[in-house]
């Protein structure tokens, strides 16, 4: 599936007029190779490939929605929410599970604590936006 799923991310070249971009491109990819490789109940023991797969999706996914939101180029907020939701919560029980049988799947710590305070101050104003517009 994944090689599929890299064909297709390599395959798919935005034109000028088009109505998606790389960035777009670059986080649909990560988004499904994020859910592709997490552990779940079809995937209840993902190897040490797999979860590294998974980290790097979801830190992917995180970092182009801080760049669209810093470039106020979000359509829908309530969907980036919940993008970098499950992509924070998919990172963290990534590292979890994989420091469970004693991997170590992540470049280092400070990599880590950087990647999860993006997703935290990323939520706290994605989601007081939303809020701010519902009133």
């Amino acid at each position: 599936m994944h090689g599929r799923l890299q064909v297709w991310h390599a395959a798919h070249v935005p034109l000028p007029g088009d109505y998606i971009d790389q960035d777009w491109l670059d986080l649909q990819y990560s988004i499904t190779s994020t859910l592709l490789y997490r552990p779940s109940p079809g995937n209840p023991k993902p190897g040490q490939e797999s979860l590294i797969q998974a980290v790097q999706g979801a830190g992917s996914v995180i970092r182009i929605y801080k760049r669209l939101w810093r470039a106020k180029a979000l359509n829908f907020i309530w969907l980036g929410i919940h993008h970098v939701f499950m992509a924070g919560v998919t990172y963290l029980n990534s590292i979890w599970s994989a420091n469970t049988v004693g991997w170590s799947i992540i470049p280092s710590c400070i990599d880590a604590i950087l990647d999860i305070q993006t997703c935290s101050q990323l939520l706290e104003a994605m989601s007081c936006e939303s809020y701010a517009g519902l009133r």
